[in-house]
């Protein structure tokens, strides 16, 4: 068998115990084959350290439970990844993932409801007469992959409209300003500018527009569709460009921490920030 090394978890670490029993599975006949030599283990150790089948099986059915929560973790953690993806993706793990099955057990039903309970209470995933609209919920209809808000209910996704239209109007002078359509003779006789430039014309259209599949790039879409939409763009960059977690700028932290050592403590404010930007940046620099 290939050499794998165990795991440890770590509280402070990520999806590190879902790693920790994923290896420990796939080395499962080197453990048991170390505990059971006795020239290797001793007896009153490999006592202590013996897993049982139902362990086993403990484990096996949580790896299967976690390993959806580390790829959305994974995911979400990205540099590119905007926070309009983060509803979707939590209403997917609890709808496609998570959801009840009749033949697990207590123990794996129970950590099932837990998760569940605690990731709807998290990102308020349930709609109720009191809830308001938030700002991952008007970044999702502004993401042209999830725009139709399949992740919300039907009063949440009203709600969530009647918001961006407001915002739309409150902002009409600025986009009319910004946006205008091109002279002609028959706008000039008819005194007015055609339906397709109107605010709320763009806002019909947008709904219109047939929602892309989740593995397009929503940046590249808005960049051809930006003069198309001209009164909806700015809103979409400003809500798009909201990181899913806090992941990117910690990096930068530990990148900082990472060059900023006890030998290398006198370290130029300005040169501190050059080296972190162009470690950041590493992989746009050309191999010539």
């Amino acid at each position: 068998m290939p050499v794998l090394k165990l795991i440890q978890s770590v509280p402070t670490r990520w999806n590190s115990t879902f790693d920790m029993l994923e290896r420990l599975l796939k080395n499962r006949r080197p453990v048991e084959s170390v505990l059971a030599d006795k020239s290797v283990t001793k007896s009153k150790v490999a006592q202590n350290l013996e897993i049982s089948e139902y362990e086993w099986h403990i484990m096996e059915n949580l790896v299967n439970v976690l390993k959806p929560l580390q790829v959305a973790t994974t995911v979400l953690c990205a540099n590119n990844s905007p926070f309009s993806i983060v509803r979707p993706i939590v209403r997917s793990l609890l709808e496609n993932h998570l959801n009840h099955n009749v033949l697990n057990d207590d123990l794996l039903s129970k950590f099932k409801e837990v998760i569940c309970q605690e990731l709807s209470t998290r990102f308020d995933m349930d709609w109720n007469e009191n809830s308001t609209v938030t700002a991952r919920q008007i970044g999702s209809f502004f993401d042209p992959r999830y725009k139709d808000l399949c992740a919300e209910e039907v009063e949440a996704k009203e709600a969530v409209k009647v918001t961006v239209r407001t915002m739309l109007n409150d902002g009409l002078d600025f986009v009319e300003n910004t946006e205008k359509p091109e002279k002609s003779a028959l706008n000039f006789l008819f005194q007015t500018q055609p339906n397709q430039y109107t605010t709320q014309a763009q806002f019909a259209r947008y709904i219109a527009e047939p929602q892309i599949n989740h593995n397009a790039n929503p940046f590249e879409w808005w960049k051809i569709n930006e003069k198309k939409f001209p009164a909806l763009a700015p809103l979409a960059k400003k809500y798009l460009s909201i990181p899913a977690s806090s992941a990117g700028s910690e990096r930068v932290f530990s990148t900082c921490g990472n060059i900023i050592t006890p030998k290398r403590c006198c370290l130029d404010p300005a040169n501190v920030n050059i080296l972190v930007f162009l470690f950041q940046n590493r992989n746009l620099l050309s191999d010539k």
